[in-house]
């Protein structure tokens, strides 16, 4: 990461001279409303000579340019007022993105003006806003990235050091784990930041690379320590604790949480708290320290639908190992009453139903557990509980080689306590 910017700021991907955008802002508009460059320019110039303008070899007159964006039916917005207040806006909302505040009146200013900004030097950065905004909403829309990357494309030849940051980033918001991966490493080659970092890290740890997950983390934490972004202090050493969690390091993993939940209180993010219960509350589950597992997972029961019925389950199954029956259906029935809410969690409750009810040499116990531990909806931790269970239900079976596949699928490396 060295020799590369990590202090960022954001005015600098709005520094393009008007003179330098124009050309390339005609032919975004030209293509867009499908003209040929011989039908724009008739009357108004040769083609040659709007071929130099497109391409930003030469200055064209202002009475050539407004007679382009006529041709074109649209009005070029360079008025000095109207894009000192947009740049601003602008600015503030890629600033607040990336510290995790809210900028909401931000996207709804630039949404309000956007045909205008679209026709004024700030339309690469306008048209890499709403690339944030559609992605936003639409997370993983691999139609909706394509045809953004198509419009932006026109542009990368001029973009700066910060747009072709924001460009590929915001185009790793892909579906396949290369692309994203690609797209988040030719961002680091322009701005090396603390997000960068971050989200290269939890790429790795998405699919369970907890070394590769361990080393981007750690440098997002430091970059984030340095640029006085807290939000990614807290998310980097939350995710470093999960990687140790993974990795059966208890002392790692118990630090990185206390870190996490101490940087959490400060910043009032309670469900941090409560995230970080609930995951040693599973962990302590899985390995077998039930007393331990009881009282963290109970410290992690609040408010939020989703996480209170994975709570009861978590609830369930340690009643369950406690002997404690009439807990265990109490937390069943629980679950079962919220589930309708979440049908998402539906096959995991089917599980906790089998297993709570010994009813595990059934084959429907079977084909649940080979379908949660490879369900990559979720996060590779709920994965790899759920094969945890399966790996059991294999070796009861004497199906030794499924059992060996899994343990090196999930590189299970089981601690004494196991």
């Amino acid at each position: 990461i060295q020799n590369k910017k990590q202090s960022v700021d954001w005015r600098s991907s709005c520094c393009m001279k008007p003179s330098t955008i124009t050309g390339f802002l005609i032919r975004y508009h030209r293509l867009k409303q499908n003209i040929s460059q011989e039908g724009l320019c008739k009357g108004i110039c040769v083609v040659s000579y709007l071929s130099k303008i497109e391409q930003g070899v030469v200055c064209a007159s202002d009475e050539i340019i407004h007679q382009l964006f006529h041709a074109l039916k649209l009005t070029y917005h360079d008025e000095a007022d109207f894009l000192a207040q947009a740049k601003q806006t602008l600015y503030d909302y890629f600033e607040k993105h990336f510290m995790q505040e809210e900028n909401i009146q931000e996207a709804k200013d630039i949404q309000k003006h956007r045909e205008e900004l679209l026709c004024s030097p700030l339309c690469v950065e306008t048209l890499l806003a709403c690339a944030f905004m559609k992605f936003i909403v639409h997370h993983f829309d691999s139609t909706a990235i394509e045809k953004e990357q198509q419009e932006l494309t026109v542009f990368e030849p001029m973009m700066s050091d910060e747009q072709h940051f924001l460009y590929h980033y915001v185009c790793s918001i892909h579906p396949d784990f290369e692309t994203r991966l690609m797209h988040l490493k030719k961002a680091g080659n322009y701005i090396s930041c603390s997000p960068q970092r971050y989200m290269l890290g939890y790429r790795y740890y998405e699919k369970g690379f907890h070394d590769e997950a361990l080393e981007y983390m750690n440098q997002a934490y430091s970059l984030a320590c340095e640029e006085g972004n807290v939000h990614v202090m807290m998310d980097a050493v939350l995710i470093i604790g999960n990687c140790y969690c993974n990795n059966y390091n208890e002392k790692l993993m118990c630090h990185y949480y206390r870190i996490a939940d101490r940087i959490a209180r400060s910043l009032k993010k309670q469900d941090i708290h409560y995230t970080i219960q609930y995951n040693l509350g599973s962990t302590y589950l899985q390995w077998k320290q039930y007393d331990k597992a009881k009282a963290y997972v109970l410290a992690s029961l609040h408010n939020e639908i989703f996480d209170q019925i994975l709570t009861y389950q978590k609830l369930a199954l340690v009643s369950f190992e406690l002997n404690e029956h009439m807990e265990m259906k109490h937390y069943l029935e629980q679950a079962d009453q919220l589930i309708d809410k979440e049908p998402s969690l539906s096959d995991m409750n089917d599980f906790v139903h089998c297993y709570c009810s010994n009813n595990i040499q059934e084959e429907h116990y079977l084909k649940l557990l080979e379908k949660l531990s490879s369900d990559t909806s979720f996060p590779y931790g709920f994965q790899k509980f759920y094969a945890l269970y399966l790996f059991e239900a294999y070796m009861k079976r004497r199906r030794y080689k499924d059992a060996l596949a899994l343990s090196v699928k999930f590189r299970f490396d089981f601690p004494d306590k196991c």
